[in-house]
């Protein structure tokens, strides 16, 4: 049934090829194309190749009408039913059968070196591959012979999977996270955290323009000498008594009175330096503007 299934494919076709009839072989060192009449073919036609199955055949036919001349069933090559000559690599020997069994040998050979050497090659990669499939369906019964492995699970069989350090994409393990006092996490600052102080009170005096206070006349007469001596007393400003701090549920009170405090001795110091600038140029313009004193005779 598998022989009927089988079909035929055809590795080779050669138009022109020469056939001869040849004499016994004369010993066991081969056959020789110079003992035949090549000048004289016994027949001309065509040749074809085929394979069906791991069987090749050498098929000789007519080159117009196709019938079929003769053929011989290659089994093995190199083997007996193909054979090269000894003194020319255009020339064959092969063994041709009929259907009833009987076979003669008989000489082919071709014009072109070309042509005998696809014969050749055609030949040899027909039975390389017969090899390969032989060597693989040996392969398939060993398999088969062999006691099959069970790898699945038996009733109530477990495994166990220990996973140790998840390392992460870049191959580093992976950081914990820190974390504060009472186990949080610590946050990062937020982005441009700039503490802004806002700007001062428009209530606030600035010192810069103040308004310095009248001059004090003295009471010695009113004489450039006791306007310089007035100079070394300080003159007296009255210091304001703080206001009495009430007790308020407001813890950010104190500050806000101590920041008014700091201001306001600020600017009484910077009026002193200011009056006593001031004196100091008036003494100077009275002592350089004043007449001489007149000669006594």
């Amino acid at each position: 049934m598998a022989a009927e299934l089988e079909y035929e494919s055809v590795l080779c076709v050669k138009p022109d090829v020469s056939v001869y009839r040849i004499p016994p072989r004369a010993s066991n060192r081969g056959y020789r194309a110079s003992d035949w009449k090549l000048d004289q073919p016994d027949w001309t036609g065509r040749l074809r190749i085929t394979s069906k199955g791991k069987i090749a055949y050498i098929k000789l036919e007519d080159k117009v009408s196709g019938e079929l001349f003769a053929q011989a069933p290659v089994e093995q090559y190199p083997g007996i039913a193909v054979e090269t000559v000894t003194d020319s690599s255009r020339y064959f020997v092969i063994r041709i059968q009929d259907g009833t069994g009987r076979s003669a040998f008989i000489g082919i050979g071709f014009t072109d070196r070309g042509d005998a050497f696809d014969f050749n090659v055609s030949l040899q990669d027909h039975f390389k591959w017969v090899k390969q499939e032989s060597e693989i369906s040996k392969e398939c019964q060993e398999m088969d012979t062999r006691p099959k492995l069970d790898l699945g699970f038996k009733e109530g069989q477990t495994i166990t999977l220990s996973i140790g350090n998840i390392t992460t994409k870049k191959g580093g393990a992976s950081k914990p996270k820190t974390a504060g006092a009472g186990g949080l996490s610590l946050l990062p600052p937020p982005p441009g955290g700039k503490v802004t102080i806002p700007p001062p009170s428009s209530s606030v005096a600035i010192s810069n323009h103040v308004t310095p206070p009248p001059i004090p006349k003295s009471n010695h007469g009113g004489s450039d000498a006791d306007i310089l001596l007035d100079l070394d007393s300080p003159a007296l400003v009255t210091t304001p008594a703080p206001a009495p701090v009430s007790a308020s549920s407001d813890l950010w009170g104190d500050f806000s009175t101590a920041s008014r405090y700091e201001h306001s001795e600020t600017s009484i110091l910077s009026i002193r330096v200011q009056a006593h600038l001031i004196l100091l140029c008036i003494a100077d313009i009275t002592f350089f503007t004043r007449p001489p004193p007149s000669k006594r005779l």
